[in-house]
C-alpha cells in the first residue's frame, strides 16, 4: 500500500481557542507511507493541505481556484 490512513480513538482534550482554554473532542489519525513510492516533500505538502481541510471542515472536492492550478 502506498498510503494508509488509520483512524483511532476520540478523546476530550483541553485546547487553546481564541485565547481561551476549552475542552474539545480530538480524533487520533495516523498516516503510514511507502517512502519507496512517495517522496517526503510532496507527502508533507499533502499532509499540510489535508490538515487544513480537516480543521476548516471543507470537503475533499477541489475548489474552482484549485482546479485552475
Amino acid at each position: 500500500m502506498t498510503l494508509t490512513l488509520t483512524i483511532g480513538s476520540i478523546e476530550k482534550k483541553l485546547v487553546l481557542q481564541d485565547g481561551q482554554v476549552v475542552e474539545r473532542d480530538v480524533i487520533h489519525l495516523n498516516l503510514s507511507v511507502d517512502h519507496d513510492i512517495i517522496d517526503g516533500a510532496p507527502l508533507m505538502r499533502f499532509v499540510d493541505r489535508f490538515k487544513k481541510m480537516l480543521l476548516k471542515g471543507t470537503s475533499l472536492a477541489p475548489s474552482a481556484e484549485e482546479r485552475q492550478d
